[in-house]
């Protein structure tokens, strides 16, 4: 970049460097992004493999652009329009609706209903793992880079706000702040990607728990080994709509309960009181009620006629904000902000009918008021968001959401098992005898092991057992892994009987004679104290089982 920063100069490039990039300049205020298009001319002579062709080098230097650093996957399902990136254009899109008369009178509840067997633990859990796959940043500032205006300061759509205006009857414009600005403040995407930790034992309790009983198994189908033709990252319909029916299945209340699952005595907690209070972990009984609230309490039911509770359209983080956020308003929002198609557009991605008329609905949604609430906010199904499309739509048989929504979900799901080369099942990454062990691992065994005083809690954390105390099991019959079939004699020590007080590893290299390991069915003693077995395990893996020899009081 020259001195006066006005001129930008590019070196060492090619013709298959030709195309649309994003250019980003960036300030103490904020930041802002344009394309500009690079054209490479002139005659050049280049050196390059006589066994890679012109075709072949495109096709490897248009795959690495559209996959570097990429936040969601985008290509899926694809806008028919040019430039998505532009509220103005979005707003188009969907003209017959303003995201807070969606929530107003679609999507808020006072209304909840208990769930009849699932707990409160199937939410919770769903928000952590959905936090950790997709949790998109937001803008760096909530200044326009361009002229300065402070997002919840304006109405305009100014990047990176992106405003959402108030319905003219919103009983919302006649309070606080929205008195001189009618809108809600939000601020875009930031064009950013990240990635997070995942474990085995992650992947083991989502899958065969969580994904089991709320209706995912059948989409997902079996694992058939690692397939690296499967593209695993992150949809943006995932991400940006399907991933949140979650929404619909919080609670407008933190259960808490003692070891007598009993209320404690400072009570539950209503959802708004409860965000950006870390101080409550400390004066009112710390991590375990707030556990026990999870596991022993019903999850919310997700109805049609009952989607998310007011907590979360009307009071939602209030004691951080100057005026309260709506999650609905702020999830139709997001939705349009990345470029969404619509919900009918989703049901011919999942080879489902495409509805052309409202009493085409009636088989996905036959609750007859939604389908003419939605009537009267969108005017026509081609205009529906895809969030709020799939949050209304009839539950599928032992499931929480629709068939569009379990499309999008189990799709994405088994792209992240069947593309991940390190997945816990897949061949070589454990022994038979470790896959044993980590088939044991659960949610529940987790609880007892870190908690302070949980001592009883069901076996599956996601069913909810009912009121009786009786239906929770102590913490001494629910199963644990055993991590002695981590234990190698190459680099382990002498294990000391049960009955020992003391302890002591050896480190020791046995294992291998002459640079060749020992055989299948060898045996040897490592030291006084211990004698070792080697099985060999499949067809390339040798695992090797410690005998103690020790008694009592060896050191």
């Amino acid at each position: 970049v020259s001195d006066n920063g006005n001129e930008l100069t590019i070196t060492k490039v090619t013709r298959q460097d030709e195309g649309i990039y994003s250019c980003m300049a960036g300030n103490s205020v904020g930041a802002m992004m344009a394309d500009a298009k690079l054209t490479v001319d002139g005659d050049f002579a280049r050196t390059v493999d006589q066994f890679i062709d012109d075709a072949t080098l495109r096709s490897i230097s248009t795959q690495a652009k559209d996959n570097v650093n990429r936040a969601v996957d985008n290509t899926r399902v694809q806008l028919s329009q040019d430039r998505v990136s532009d509220p103005e254009d979005l707003k188009r899109l969907f003209r017959f609706s303003i995201p807070a008369q969606v929530s107003r009178l679609l999507v808020a509840t006072e209304t909840i209903t208990p769930h009849s067997y699932l707990s409160t633990m199937v939410m919770q859990w769903g928000q952590f793992i959905d936090h950790d796959l997709t949790h998109t940043a937001t803008a760096l500032s909530r200044q326009s880079y361009a002229s300065g205006a402070i997002c919840n300061k304006t109405c305009e759509n100014l990047d990176p706000c992106f405003n959402i205006p108030l319905s003219p009857n919103d009983p919302k414009l006649h309070t606080g702040v929205h008195q001189k600005y009618p809108c809600i403040e939000f601020e875009r995407s930031g064009a950013v990607c990240g990635s997070g930790e995942t474990s085995l034992i992650f992947q083991r309790v989502t899958y065969r728990d969580q994904m089991n009983i709320i209706g995912y198994n059948e989409m997902i189908g079996d694992y058939g080994g690692y397939n690296p033709q499967v593209d695993p990252s992150i949809s943006n319909a995932f991400a940006t709509a399907a991933f949140r029916f979650g929404h619909t299945i919080i609670n407008p209340t933190l259960f808490r309960y003692d070891k007598d699952f009993n209320p404690i005595k400072e009570g539950h907690i209503p959802l708004h009181k409860a965000f950006f209070a870390p101080e409550r972990l400390l004066s009112e009984g710390g991590i375990d009620p707030l556990i026990r609230g999870l596991f022993a309490s019903p999850l919310k039911m997700p109805k049609p006629s009952q989607l998310l509770n007011m907590e979360l359209t009307e009071k939602l983080f209030d004691r951080f904000h100057e005026v309260a956020l709506d999650l609905a308003v702020m999830n139709i929002q997001r939705g349009r902000d990345h470029g969404l198609p619509g919900y009918t557009e989703y049901r011919r991605f999942c080879n489902l009918s495409v509805p052309r008329t409202w009493d085409d609905l009636a088989a996905d949604i036959p609750d007859a008021s939604v389908r003419a609430k939605m009537r009267s906010i969108y005017g026509d199904p081609a205009n529906v968001d895809l969030w709020v499309g799939g949050i209304v739509e009839q539950r599928l048989p032992d499931a929480l959401m629709g068939p569009t929504f379990a499309c999008i979900i189990g799709d994405q799901f088994r792209r992240l098992r069947d593309g991940d080369r390190f997945w816990y099942e897949n061949e070589g990454i454990f022994t038979k005898l470790q896959l044993q062990q980590i088939k044991k691992a659960s949610l529940a065994r987790i609880f007892c092991d870190n908690g302070d005083s949980i001592d009883r809690v069901q076996r599956n954390v996601f069913f909810y057992p009912g009121n009786s105390t009786k239906q929770y099991g102590r913490c001494e019959n629910i199963p644990e892994i055993n991590l002695n079939m981590w234990m190698n004699c190459c680099d382990t020590s002498c294990s000391l009987s049960p009955s020992s007080l003391s302890r002591k590893r050896r480190a020791h290299n046995s294992c291998e004679v002459d640079g060749e390991r020992r055989h299948d069915g060898d045996h040897w003693s490592t030291d006084k104290c211990t004698t070792c077995k080697c099985d060999l395990v499949g067809n390339m893996y040798y695992n090797c089982i410690t005998f103690s020899m020790a008694k009592s009081g060896v050191q």
